[in-house]
């Protein structure tokens, strides 16, 4: 029996077959179907998917054999990866002087006929796609056109499964990233919130007991102090909330929607001229503090983008559509471009900047966005400028 021989770059060869990570891995069924198609093909007992590992030959996938390996010395297979560019084809292995004593042909599985096309990669074999049969055989060019083709196939499963491993390591890469700068600037916010408010206490203070000492130029910079202030601490309040909902479980409650609608409208009102209607709206499963949150945005931004000398309208209602429910938040505000669509439910963004619309944080209606997808629903929005605006927002029912 002749030995395999090793080929000249097995080193590169070898680190190129580890780079795929495919040993010891559980059969599939996309090599499966291949050598069961190869086997059909060229009408043998047996195909197999091998690869030449150090000291062995390992299968990822076998028609016709129990084995999972067996040893390189005896493997017709360590011989095929030596010429990587051609099939490998021994018609009668009794008779061939390399393999007539070879355990496999004298014993199980009593091989005869080998062809093995080469599984090539960086111009390295790392082992074969082959057919086998214990009976004298001899393929005809269309049988070995079609193993070299199934042999392709093989190779683009492997580069695939080499480009999955690569999208892995990116994504954690990226996750490892997203959680550093998620946890900077959750810290960041939460240890400004301190500072911020010892400004506004020491500011409200002097202006409470030194008015009467200060000129209208001097009054007028600490009231903007306490504005800016108090803009910049609800800037940090929507964005630690932001987090919040990246990181936290829904703990799923009995929610009466169209309590809360009504409790914010209400409350709106004290301080706004709205005309609101709100229709019979179901009791839902869902989170009551965000579901509270997301129509306090809603509401207040419909209240923010209506013209000072209008009065506000909105109009809510929401009923079951199939296995979700389905919310509709109707305004008379100015409304805006179908084309900032999707930009409005971006952090920070803002699609106007007028004083007489406030300046708002640029995360309300993110939040909105956050709660909805959290909830495991979907929001879009219909406007046009000065047609108003309405949210419609599905989320799944939950019994």
């Amino acid at each position: 029996m002749q030995k395999p021989i090793v080929p000249t770059s097995e080193k590169a060869r070898q680190k190129s077959l580890h780079s795929i990570n495919i040993l010891d891995t559980l059969p599939e069924k996309d090599y499966d179907q291949i050598t069961q198609l190869a086997s059909y093909i060229c009408g043998t007992e047996i195909s197999v998917i091998s690869f030449i590992d150090n000291d062995r030959q390992w299968f990822k996938s076998q028609i016709g054999l129990e084995t999972s390996e067996t040893s390189r010395d005896v493997s017709f297979c360590g011989h095929a990866i030596n010429r990587p560019h051609e099939i490998f084809e021994i018609e009668n292995a009794e008779e061939d002087t390399r393999f007539h004593d070879n355990p496999l042909v004298t014993g199980d599985p009593n091989i005869r006929f080998y062809a093995g096309v080469p599984l090539v990669k960086d111009g390295n074999a790392l082992g074969t796609l082959c057919v086998i049969d214990s009976k004298p055989k001899k393929l005809n060019k269309q049988q070995k056109e079609a193993l070299t083709g199934l042999a392709n196939q093989v190779m683009k499963l492997l580069e695939l499964r080499s480009k999955k491993f690569e999208l892995e390591a990116k994504i954690d890469q990226l996750n490892a990233a997203y959680h550093e700068l998620h946890t900077f600037s959750y810290s960041i916010s939460h240890n400004l919130k301190a500072p911020l408010g010892n400004i506004s206490a020491f500011t409200d203070l002097i202006l409470r007991e030194g008015r009467e000492h200060l000129n209208a130029e001097s009054l007028h910079r600490l009231e903007n102090i306490i504005k800016n202030v108090n803009n910049i601490d609800d800037q940090l309040r929507d964005t630690l909330e932001y987090f919040r909902l990246s990181t936290s479980e829904i703990i799923y409650e009995s929610v009466n929607m169209e309590s809360i609608i009504r409790s914010v409208l209400m409350e709106k009102s004290k301080e706004n001229n709205i005309k609101w209607k709100v229709g019979t709206i179901p009791v839902i499963k869902g989170n009551k503090m965000e579901l509270t949150t997301l129509w306090q945005s809603l509401i207040s931004n419909a209240i923010k983008y209506t013209s000072p000398d209008n009065v506000i309208t909105i109009d809510i209602e929401g009923k079951a559509n199939g296995a979700s429910m389905e919310y509709r938040i109707r305004d008379n505000g100015i409304g805006f471009e179908k084309k900032y669509a999707k930009k409005i439910f971006l952090p920070f963004q803002r699609l106007h900047h007028r004083d007489e619309y406030g300046g708002g944080t640029g995360m309300g209606l993110a939040l909105v966005d956050k709660i909805v997808k959290k909830h495991n629903g979907k929001i879009t929005v219909d406007t046009g400028i000065g047609k108003g605006t309405t949210f419609i927002i599905k989320i799944p029912i939950i019994d």
